[in-house]
């Protein structure tokens, strides 16, 4: 548990570029920059651009986005899908962020039972699996949003909250997925790929979330965050855990009471009985 505690701050806290490499449109939509506008910069890879761990592509006031683990920005001419021309002219781009770029997941219900995986933040193991992951980073509660195509077949994709230290201590796990998306979009020619959608997640002020893909190449064609703009559901099942007056051990047991001398965490807090 030890290893992937420190795996989890590892990824999160490593920051080694900052470049704006997406920027707003009109409508409030983040999107890649241009390729005329990427070309030559120091990511550019013969007209696809991979951004290494810490790289920060987007931040304002409200949220911030950067690379978890190695994440690419990819041209409009890659996807080749009939439907896909339109999505680029609206939003004001020919590029995208590709979300996945790896097998290491091979379904939502494999991302569902990460916990017990007990390598998946292991840098070692997503940079070897070519797991694009982004870093999402709430300043304020607000509505996340991504409007996705899943390039042919199955694609997945998971929003992960990264849990607090206590919630950590007291679940001993790093975090959980608090929304996943699923979706099978291989047209019958094997090259045109389903609709785009809108996907969504309410994210809390202060937390950072990774969002993953699950098989390979989601193509991202925008991001979006509405700051106070919420559901008003509650979806991180941890903190309903951590705030029902369960009493845990410093191991994570939960106990029915504090009866003996030591460490305890309380609704996220430690105390101690002596």
């Amino acid at each position: 548990m030890k290893k992937i505690l420190l795996s989890v701050v590892a990824l999160a806290m490593c920051v080694v570029a900052s470049a704006q490499l997406l920027v707003k449109n009109d409508a409030g939509q983040i999107v890649a920059k241009k390729q005329a506008e990427l070309t030559g910069n120091e990511f550019d890879k013969g007209g696809y651009w991979y951004m290494p761990t810490g790289t920060v592509f987007y931040e304002d006031e409200s949220i911030k986005i950067s690379a978890a683990v190695m994440s690419t920005i990819w041209p409009s001419s890659w996807t080749g899908y009939t439907n896909a021309a339109n999505y680029f002219t609206e939003f004001g781009t020919d590029a995208f962020v590709n979300i996945g770029d790896g097998g290491y997941f091979g379904s939502v219900n494999s991302m569902v039972e990460t916990d017990a995986k007990s390598d998946i933040w292991d840098p070692a193991v997503l940079v070897k699996n070519n797991q694009s992951t982004l870093l999402i980073e709430a300043k304020v509660s607000g509505k996340y949003s991504a409007f996705i195509q899943h390039a042919k077949g199955n694609r997945y994709l998971g929003m992960y909250l990264i849990y607090n230290d206590a919630e950590m201590e007291a679940t001993e796990k790093p975090g959980k997925f608090i929304a996943t998306k699923g979706q099978v979009s291989m047209g019958a020619d094997g090259a045109t790929a389903g609709e785009a959608e809108l996907w969504s997640c309410d994210l809390e002020a202060g937390r950072s979330y990774y969002l993953i893909g699950g098989s390979d190449n989601i193509l991202c064609y925008y991001q979006k965050y509405e700051a106070g703009a919420t559901d008003g559901i509650e979806s991180v099942e941890a903190e309903k855990t951590m705030k029902n007056d369960a009493i845990y051990t410093i191991d994570g047991r939960q106990v029915k009471s504090a009866a003996t001398k030591g460490i305890y965490i309380q609704n996220g807090k430690k105390f101690v009985v002596k």
